[in-house]
């Protein structure tokens, strides 16, 4: 029997979820936008095929639902730079609003500043894969690209957010991403979605990585930490 080569459609969850485990099957380390790319699709589009199995579509109000930060304890956050990918880690994270649609999520060395005017979908997305387990807050703009993540690494941390990310679940949980199909629409500029300063307010290249299958590597090394 000839495998099905074509790209599936955002439009048809079932066939491209299928696909998804299909190429998760056969390369296990393959990390969501890896997929996304490889599938054809955008990276919320992708995403969106696991709501209803471990995916919740939240409001894309990334204020309100990061209230309550302080109490979350330890935070990895994965956001896109022009070296591929960002990692800071947060022991003590904080959280502020700025003017101009700007979140600030704080930590003993890093300031990740967030443009939250181009966020449009927020989903919570739990995962449990060759890694082990994570729970994630995801943002995207609206053609399903990328802005950010929140990786809770604290067990307590989850038990503490959790309610309160479900109490902001939309009313509808949609597995068809409700955005521009078509990731070849528009092009990504890393820094207007988010970027992390240092403590001494340069990009801290230090967690940059370059966005090859080594930086997946290292993104999943750091990511399956053991939670405190």
């Amino acid at each position: 029997m000839r495998s099905d080569t074509s790209r599936p459609s955002a439009d048809d969850p079932d066939r491209l979820l299928a696909r998804w485990r299909a190429l998760l099957a056969e390369q296990p380390h393959t990390h969501l936008p890896q997929a996304a790319a490889t599938l054809g699709v955008s990276e919320g589009a992708l995403l969106a095929t696991r709501v209803g199995s471990g995916a919740v579509c939240l409001q894309p109000r990334l204020a309100a639902l990061l209230d309550g930060i302080g109490q979350w304890r330890k935070l990895f956050v994965v956001t896109p730079s022009r070296l591929g990918v960002t990692i800071a880690i947060l022991e003590v994270p904080g959280c502020r609003e700025r003017e101009e649609d700007r979140i600030e999520l704080l930590g003993k060395q890093h300031r990740i500043v967030i443009d939250a005017a181009r966020i449009r979908h927020c989903y919570l997305f739990e995962d449990r894969d060759v890694h082990g387990h994570s729970l994630s807050l995801c943002w995207f703009d609206a053609q399903g690209i990328g802005l950010g993540k929140l990786f809770l690494r604290s067990r307590r941390g989850q038990e503490l957010a959790v309610p309160r990310l479900m109490a902001q679940a939309l009313p509808e949980q949609s597995r068809v991403f409700a955005g521009t199909r078509d990731p070849d629409t528009g092009t990504h500029d890393p820094d207007a979605g988010s970027h992390s300063l240092g403590a001494t307010g340069g990009e801290a290249a230090s967690s940059g990585m370059k966005a090859d299958a080594r930086a997946g590597r290292l993104a999943h090394a750091a990511l399956a930490a053991t939670c405190h």
